[in-house]
């Protein structure tokens, strides 16, 4: 019961950050993510990394799989991630929480969000790139205790 909770909140979230429109007075919105830190996002969002395969599948689930540029690359042994991606234009592999994320790659995608976990040093290399100008969200699906406080 949690799990459908927290899913159907990230793919909510993903899916109001990825598809609002743009007005003459808003060009960003500020979300509080899963950590507790507010981050400013540029919309339209265009250009997604995700950095572990529960994210990747939240954003291919909400539909976003033209706008996932890159992705964790433990997601390529999933059988539904392989479903789901765009075949002609694969995200670009950035690495994975085990052995770290390549910045440099995650840099050079030039993304307009890039959702992060919360384990290890997730929240600090969310901070760094937020910080290069590239906005980090943080999500903690594996966590029971977030998900009772969602």
């Amino acid at each position: 019961m949690y799990w459908i909770r927290l899913s159907l909140k990230a793919v909510f979230l993903l899916i109001c950050i990825c598809s609002i429109s743009l007005t003459a007075e808003s060009r960003e919105i500020t979300v509080t993510d899963q950590a507790g830190r507010n981050v400013v996002i540029q919309q339209p969002v265009k250009r997604v990394v995700t950095t572990f395969i529960p994210a990747t599948l939240f954003a291919l689930s909400a539909g976003l799989k033209d706008r996932l540029v890159g992705a964790s690359s433990k997601d390529v042994s999933n059988s539904v991630y392989e479903a789901l991606i765009n075949p002609e234009a694969p995200p670009k592999l950035v690495g994975n929480r085990s052995v770290g994320l390549n910045l440099e790659t995650i840099s050079s995608l030039k993304p307009d969000l890039i959702i992060m976990y919360g384990q290890k040093d997730g929240i600090r290399t969310a901070d760094r790139l937020t910080k290069l100008g590239f906005p980090a969200i943080v999500i903690i699906p594996e966590s029971l205790d977030a998900c009772r406080r969602e």
